[in-house]
């Protein structure tokens, strides 16, 4: 998946305003390595926030923002995909109790994912 730089720079002009937040980020993009692109893999756009967040106050706040929206993307698209696979797939925190579990488990014993 690819992420626009201009929703990046739009998440920081709220704060800076837009032509600080495209020098910001233009300059992260090169402290972080990176071919500055209209367009970045999760894992670059996770490679800028880092940069970011040396920057510490709202800047870092908002890149910590940013990184925990990512995240919470991955994770809902390996839900949707780990939900959709017909092999059961789960783990266990201890010898009794399931750490996650997809929905041809929870099938497979009848209850709601959340029971188990």
């Amino acid at each position: 998946m690819k992420i626009n730089k201009n929703d990046l720079i739009s998440t920081y002009a709220q704060s800076v305003g837009t032509e600080a937040a495209r020098e910001l980020i233009t300059e992260k993009i090169h402290a972080a390595a990176l071919t500055d692109k209209e367009r970045y893999t999760e894992e670059e756009i996770a490679r800028i926030c880092s940069e970011l967040l040396k920057e510490g106050g709202l800047i870092g706040i908002i890149a910590q923002t940013f990184l925990v929206q990512l995240e919470r993307k991955r994770s809902e698209e390996q839900t949707l995909l780990l939900d959709n696979i017909e092999t059961q797939i789960w783990y266990l925190t201890d010898i009794e109790t399931y750490g996650a579990v997809n929905k041809a488990r929870a099938d497979f014993w009848g209850l709601p994912k959340a029971n188990l």
